[in-house]
């Protein structure tokens, strides 16, 4: 199965907006891969390629603020 949005439920997404932790913990896991695959940086000099933890917590704490921040529409 692809990991994407539209396999998250509707009602996860309102109570995120809200600030309920484990919805917002939910969206995280959602993205995680992708998440991960921004985080990763090729170590200089070498061929081999390591998961940058401040740069995931970073891209973390956007995808909170921008979900606190979020509107839905109707």
């Amino acid at each position: 199965m692809k990991n994407n949005v539209m396999n998250l439920p509707l009602s996860v997404i309102e109570e995120a907006i809200t600030g309920d932790r484990e919805s917002i913990d939910t969206i995280i896991e959602q993205y995680s891969m992708l998440i991960n695959t921004y985080s990763t940086r090729k170590v200089a000099g070498t061929n081999e390629y390591r998961l940058d933890s401040y740069m995931k917590s970073s891209i973390e704490v956007e995808l909170i603020a921008a979900i606190l921040k979020f509107e839905i529409r109707r």
